[in-house]
């Protein structure tokens, strides 16, 4: 079937979604998810002695997409109007007559197809998930470098007061926090099993409990929710979902009409990443239009046309809808495309950003004082009153642009004003700069706190960070905060991850000290441990480490995930890591560089040691050593520490996560 939509385009798909995506909400991955149901339907049935025992494993052996005769299939859903059927008549042509007669047994054509929409929005939400959190790591970034870059806050798309660019990336970032915990909510709350039969009742396994033993079984299986009664008509937790992404979809269509009309050759304040011909015209060789945020205000609409539907969805009648619920299976897809199309356009232009703070300063400026029209007024007001100071500010204002001068002129040239404020506070009061509010105050409020971002409350982490190595520490001013804040322990990886073994003492010293200078800046203080970079010192290190009051810590495994970043390299580190774990206890390194580690490997290991009795500290807990004792907030002169890890005791387990970063275990 050839492409009709922007969607399937191979012009338009990746400008309009991703292939992951696609391939989540693709016909074969829903066919697939229809088997997948009908099998897990079979198991739990078994499980729950419905069924014959051995039927569920040979409907399962026999059961694939790969088996399904694709024009079969199209042909008997046109002429019934659901998949259903001829899928089950399929199944059965594949597995032996005895087990094939338990295929769909008791259940529904709305049982199964829900089942399948509901894996199709628990792997979506996933996708989802990660490129959101990806968003909002970006733009925790921005928040925290362009806290104190001062801009023109605009109202009804004129000069208003004078603002950070740090607090417009803020407000971006709060709605987008909220959208994460919005999304903890729904994966609770919204991913239910479908089990009813014909009228949801269960009639057809008899009236004992056995079709609810069923259904919590089932739930089991597919990792959903039992809703301990059926919903067939009850469509509140699809329309949620889509709704959800609507609401992310509006959040990121906001930022990207701002980014727009920033980028305009009148504005010139920021501009989506350069590359060659993105954005050009075919006739106007000097375009560059700001093509990701136009997607993104596209898709945000898409998404809410998408959301009315569902909603409409909502009326259905009685205890099996008449035709509502087939407008679901026209807006799931496309509001899962839309929203992750809009989200990686989104961290494409947020990443490469080109901020021109020359050009934010310019315009701030341009209306030559008026923007602070209100520090006058309002400094007035307490000598006249707020209504009076207003009408000679107004007019003040009024006369500056009339004449072409600036506010400051206006108002030396108003008795009534300088009977009450000299020439410097009028002055003073005049520089945009001096008329910032709590715009830093709120954006250092919003850094330091999660604020809808959770953590999973499975581990606490040593992190080992460097000044300047992947990236700049002052770039993650608000994930340093973060983890200070959220119980993890913060230490020295070196300011430039050099060998120390290859540097003098004074070069080891300024390696350690221009760390401590960016630790300062953002904590107030500075970490007494740290690890150095490739686990290599000697004895001149150590001495110099020691002098500068450090604890060093060193490690004995590594799962050599900085070498590849291959799903099969993941069981190869986890091998790594289970081989080594002894009872007396190990430090194992894992690295942040690639995807694949934090994903996959790192909740891999959590669970691994759970399994063995073991629990997450910092190396500080680990060690009895008070958070207190954890920083200094000025340099002095004390023993280092050498773990000799060959000899440990059962409480040293140490972790590597994120940015060159260790987590501590702890029995």
């Amino acid at each position: 079937m050839a492409a009709a939509t922007v969607f399937d385009s191979t012009l338009f798909g990746n400008t309009f979604g991703t292939e992951e995506i696609r391939e989540c909400f693709s016909e074969r991955s829903y066919v697939s998810k229809l088997i997948e149901a009908e099998c897990a339907l079979a198991r739990a049935e078994e499980d729950e002695g419905v069924i014959p025992q051995g039927t569920a494993s040979v409907i399962q052996k026999h059961s694939h997409v790969s088996k399904i005769d694709w024009p079969l299939l199209a042909q008997k859903a046109e002429i019934v109007g659901y998949p259903i059927l001829g899928l089950v008549e399929q199944m059965a042509s594949w597995v032996p007559h005895q087990e094939a007669g338990y295929i769909h047994w008791g259940a529904t054509t709305q049982d199964i197809m829900d089942l399948a929409s509901q894996l199709q929005i628990k792997e979506g939400l996933v996708i989802v998930e990660r490129l959101l959190n990806e968003t909002v790591t970006i733009l925790e970034s921005m928040t925290s470098k362009y806290r104190d870059t001062s801009m023109a806050g605009r109202t009804h798309l004129q000069h208003a007061l004078p603002i950070t660019f740090g607090y417009k990336c803020g407000v971006w970032l709060a709605g987008l926090r909220r959208h994460a915990e919005r999304l903890q909510q729904i994966k609770d709350r919204c991913l239910l099993v479908q089990f009813g039969g014909a009228a949801g009742t269960l009639a057809s396994l008899g009236t004992s409990d056995s079709g609810i033993r069923v259904r919590k079984r089932l739930a089991v299986i597919l990792g959903l929710r039992d809703p301990v009664i059926t919903w067939h008509v009850a469509r509140d937790t699809i329309a949620e979902v889509v709704n959800f992404l609507a609401l992310v979809g509006g959040s990121l269509g906001k930022i990207a009409l701002d980014l727009i009309m920033m980028s305009s050759n009148e504005l010139n304040e920021v501009a989506e990443p350069f590359v060659p011909h993105r954005g050009a015209s075919s006739t106007m060789p000097q375009k560059r239009n700001p093509i990701s945020s136009e997607i993104i205000l596209a898709q945000s609409k898409i998404l809410r046309a998408q959301a009315g539907l569902v909603l409409d969805a909502m009326v259905s009648d009685f205890e099996r809808a008449s035709g509502p619920w087939h407008l679901e299976w026209a807006a799931l897809p496309v509001a899962f495309i839309s929203a992750v199309g809009s989200l990686h356009q989104a961290n494409f232009a947020l990443s490469g950003l080109q901020v021109n703070q020359d050009a934010m300063k310019a315009n701030l400026e341009s209306t030559r004082g008026l923007i602070v029209a209100e520090a006058v007024m309002m400094k007035l007001a307490v000598y006249v009153g707020r209504q009076e100071a207003h009408e000679i500010v107004y007019g003040a204002c009024v006369s500056a642009l009339d004449k072409n001068t600036s506010l400051l002129e206006a108002l030396e040239k108003v008795s009534e004003v300088t009977q009450h404020l000299s020439s410097e506070e009028l002055s003073l009061l005049c520089d945009p700069s001096q008329y910032l509010g709590c715009c830093q105050l709120m954006v250092d409020e919003l850094l330091s706190s999660s604020d809808g971002v959770k953590t999973n409350g499975k581990a606490n982490a040593t992190f080992f960070v460097n000044g300047k190595n992947w990236a700049n520490i002052q770039d993650y001013r608000s994930t340093i905060i973060r983890m200070v804040k959220e119980g993890h322990q913060v230490a020295s990886h070196t300011y430039g991850h050099p060998n120390l073994v290859h540097l003098d003492e004074a070069n080891v010293k300024l390696e350690m000290t221009k760390l401590e200078d960016e630790f300062i800046k953002i904590l107030g203080k500075f970490p007494i441990y740290m690890r150095p970079p490739y686990l290599s010192h000697n004895t001149q290190t150590l001495k110099v480490l020691g002098e500068l009051g450090y604890k060093v810590i060193d490690a004995d495994i590594d799962t050599l995930d900085w070498r590849h970043n291959a799903p099969h390299a993941v069981g190869q580190s986890l091998e790594l890591f289970s081989g080594r774990l002894w009872n007396g206890g190990s430090i194992v390194l894992m690295h942040d560089i690639h995807r694949s580690t934090v994903e996959n490997l790192v909740p891999l290991v959590i669970k691994r040691l759970a399994q063995s009795g073991k629990r997450a500290v910092t190396i500080g807990e680990c060690l009895g050593d008070p958070k207190e004792n954890w920083y200094r907030e000025s340099r002095s002169e004390v023993k280092y520490l050498v773990k000799d890890h060959s000899k440990t005791n059962k409480d040293w387990h140490v972790y590597k996560i994120w940015k060159a970063n260790k987590l501590t275990w702890s029995e």
